[in-house]
């Protein structure tokens, strides 16, 4: 025979399945987050550097954003601005920005911090809101 059900006990153990739930679903935001972050990145630092190796110009990048677009149409983000854009990126955050996850203790309210994250936050507005 089953036992009655504590209430509290009941809605303790549910509370404690929802948070953790909301828990997996923000980490899994972050790493994607941090993977597109990481792809914009990367994209940018090869688009610069082809760019000044070769002495490419808008049109080279008029013809990948093309290409890239072709080859990825389920995929927003790729048209020449946005390029432009992941160039700024690298170009911005090639000294300054490491992708190695911080602990809690290394995320401080410090104003460089805060300063940073403002930076990375408005220039991934531009990527991921972009055409």
């Amino acid at each position: 025979m089953d036992s009655p059900i504590n209430i509290s006990e009941y809605t303790q153990l549910l509370n404690n399945i929802k948070q953790r739930v909301q828990l997996a679903q923000k980490r899994a935001i972050f790493s994607a987050s941090a993977e597109m972050l990481r792809m914009y990145w990367d994209i940018g630092g090869m688009l610069f550097h082809k760019q000044k190796e070769a002495g490419w110009g808008a049109k080279f990048l008029e013809r990948i954003s093309t290409d890239l677009k072709n080859d990825f149409p389920d995929i927003k983000g790729f048209s020449v601005r946005n390029c432009q854009f992941m160039i700024q990126f690298y170009k911005e955050y090639n000294q300054e920005l490491t992708f190695t996850k911080p602990s809690v203790s290394q995320i401080g309210n410090t104003t460089e911090t805060w300063r940073i994250q403002t930076r990375i936050h408005r220039q991934t507005e531009l990527l991921l809101l972009g055409s």
